[in-house]
């Protein structure tokens, strides 16, 4: 694992800052990530609360958001499409929050729910039936899609027709569960219901669906003496009100606490989390000391119940089956580990055949099979989701990395290092942010480097063979520029060149240095070939275009970084690539002007600009735009830009 980049808050007094205890953060299936950071007012006495959202392209501008919560705030949480984010207290207030104009920096609390004085513990969005596994032994393939399948799954409540309804699903520290379903008239139908008769303190929850459309809610006290509780919850519609029906699942008691050696060794139950939202058959539980960490996950199976002997004859018995029970099993354990501070998991299933395991195993690559554990020495691992095992580890720093890397044994050190207090995976499993105790963010993710990348390259030499014979068939397809020469083939000059670059590092392991006559051709290459002009494509400002090398880039909220290769006070501008020329609405083709006097936006994943609201006065043609409304063509978020640009 490589660190992309680390993005901190510019340097504030100690009097104003103040980070949030418990730090939460979530990841959205739109790469937007949500946390939170709590800010003193002047007077000292009252905290603000803050909704911090950005855009893992464009990590520095991110967009702050006033809560409004009177307390702490406990839980973030996305719903399915990446557009609504639901946000709770330690007062028991839930916000809901959406984009206003389909931007991503413009957000707006509509709706909400109070369980009032009782803080909430677990949140989660009501289950729509979209549910998408992950396929390991189709991680080559060349279609995006395809590493997807769709798997039947019943929503958590539907309408009339089978449509699903929205709302979400919340637990309190008393072991209330509050159900709020969001009608299609914007009217809210709240009901809260306790999960069982003898109610008792609930320090941890997580919630989890099946599919057949019921709710399973895990609950602890945060003791490792007690046990672990399950309910099934059941949401239906009576009358125009929400009932919330419950019913008692099997516990089970931690396998560190039967242990008669370590049985009061891990006091405290620190973490709790289903492997995935839409597996409620398998958990993940961690408990700890002030020193140390164990973690354990453990499955729900069907278990024949044995029958006496003297009973046999007197019990139903269907097809001479044993009469069947749930029962929870250990699956993995971890030996001692060092103090767990922040647990992320996959959010996709994964297709758990044989097939897929033995892919997996033997080009090891592990998306989705990898859940992340960060310690409070600032190391980061990686773990099986099943076998718990050490899969990769991400130092934070360059003194704890041991001299042998392959014994994978952390060194610890006893120096206060910065670890993290929440971390989130991306929905791919290929990318996880960190929240720091400073309130900084770390994505890590595999850098590269495209000059010393054999898999870009080849891909790029692929690219001009279509391009070849596609030009073969029509002419139109071939690249459009002016040669100093009529008799060489400049597509054969240039597929040359890309060839002795991609046999560099074709391998890996070996990579070579371009020799100087290579480096002769390609600093000729410019006088040899007149490219037109095109500054009417959008220009890409998103930190992908910034990497370089395997360093971290480091950045600070608010501040965009500098344009590579300019003076340091030359700032990127969106709208073109040299000042004094005019700017372009890329999607309607239209020429705004020297000095725009339209309100624009941007997209965070291509560039492109548009204006705001449209110019076009006839209804067709306001049809035709409903196309990029909501997305861009390419199927980025937009942005609003400020005014500054225009």
């Amino acid at each position: 694992m490589d660190v992309v980049y680390v993005c901190e808050w510019e340097k504030r007094p100690k009097s104003s800052y103040c980070p949030s205890v418990p730090l939460t953060c979530a990841w959205s299936c739109r790469n937007l990530v949500a946390f939170t950071t709590d800010l003193r007012n002047e007077d000292g006495n009252d905290l603000t609360h803050m909704v911090h959202i950005l855009d893992t392209e464009h990590p520095w501008e991110v967009y702050s958001i006033n809560s409004g919560h009177q307390e702490v705030i406990t839980c973030l949480e996305w719903d399915q499409s990446g557009s609504r984010l639901l946000s709770a207290d330690a007062d028991g207030q839930i916000k809901c929050w959406r984009m206003k104009d389909h931007l991503a920096n413009s957000w707006e609390s509509a709706v909400g729910s109070t369980v009032e004085g009782d803080p909430i513990v677990a949140l989660s969005w009501l289950h729509n039936g979209v549910k998408l596994a992950l396929h390991v032994e189709k991680f080559g393939v060349s279609n995006f899609g395809d590493k997807f399948s769709r798997v039947k799954f019943s929503p958590s409540l539907t309408l009339f027709g089978g449509k699903p309804m929205e709302g979400w699903i919340a637990v309190t520290i008393s072991g209330l569960v509050t159900v709020s379903l969001l009608k299609p008239s914007g009217q809210v139908l709240t009901s809260t219901e306790s999960l069982c008769r003898l109610r008792c303190r609930v320090a941890l929850a997580d919630i989890a669906f099946t599919g057949g459309g019921n709710i399973v809610v895990a609950t602890s006290d945060g003791s490792s003496s007690s046990p672990v509780q399950f309910y099934k919850v059941c949401v239906s519609v009576v009358n125009e009100k929400c009932k919330i029906d419950t019913e008692i699942l099997p516990s089970l008691f931690m396998r560190c606490t039967t242990d008669l050696a370590r049985k009061d060794k891990f006091p405290a139950v620190t973490h709790l989390k289903f492997l995935t939202r839409d597996m409620s058959e398998q958990v993940l539980l961690c408990a700890s000391n002030q020193a140390s960490s164990i973690v354990e996950c453990w499955s729900l199976r069907k278990e024949g119940l044995p029958v006496n002997n003297i009973f046999q004859q007197l019990s139903p018995v269907v097809g001479d089956k044993p009469p069947m029970i749930l029962k929870w099993r250990i699956l993995s354990a971890t030996t001692d580990l060092d103090r767990v501070s922040a647990v992320a998991l996959p959010k996709l299933p994964i297709s758990l055949t044989n097939t897929d395991l033995k892919v997996a195993t033997d080009t090891k690559f592990y998306p989705g099979l990898a859940l992340a554990l960060a310690f409070h020495d600032g190391t980061v691992h990686l773990v099986h989701r099943l076998t718990l095992q050490t899969i990769a580890v991400f130092y934070s720093s360059p003194s704890q990395r041991p001299a042998d890397e392959q014994g994978i044994k952390r060194q610890r050190t006893s120096s206060s290092l910065v670890h993290f207090k929440a971390m989130q995976l991306s929905w791919t499993s290929l990318a996880l942010v960190g929240i720091d105790n400073h309130g900084k963010g770390s994505p890590v993710r595999p850098g590269h480097s495209f000059l010393r990348d054999g898999a870009s390259l080849g891909m790029l030499r692929e690219l001009m063979v279509v391009f070849r014979i596609w030009g073969l068939l029509k002419p139109s397809c071939l690249p459009v520029y002016m040669a100093t020469s009529d008799t060489q083939d400049n597509m054969i000059i240039l597929f040359r060149l890309l060839t002795k670059l991609w046999l560099c590092c074709q391998d890996e392991n070996h990579i070579t240095e371009p020799d100087d006559s290579l480096i002769d051709e390609c600093c000729l290459l410019p006088s040899q070939l007149l490219i037109p002009g095109m500054d009417w494509l959008p220009v890409n400002d998103g930190i992908i275009t910034k990497l370089q090398n395997k360093q971290p880039i480091r950045l600070q909220f608010g501040k965009p970084p500098l344009l590579m290769g300019h003076s340091l006070t030359a700032q990127f501008d969106p709208f073109t690539r040299s000042p004094g020329q005019h700017k372009i609405d890329h999607l309607r083709r239209l020429h705004l002007g020297v000095c725009p006097t339209e309100e624009c936006k941007t997209c965070t994943r291509c560039g492109c600009v548009t204006m705001l609201s449209s110019p076009n006065k006839s209804t067709a043609l306001k049809q035709w735009e409903q196309r990029w409304t909501k997305n861009c063509l390419c199927g980025g978020l937009w942005r609003k830009m400020p005014m500054a640009y225009s």
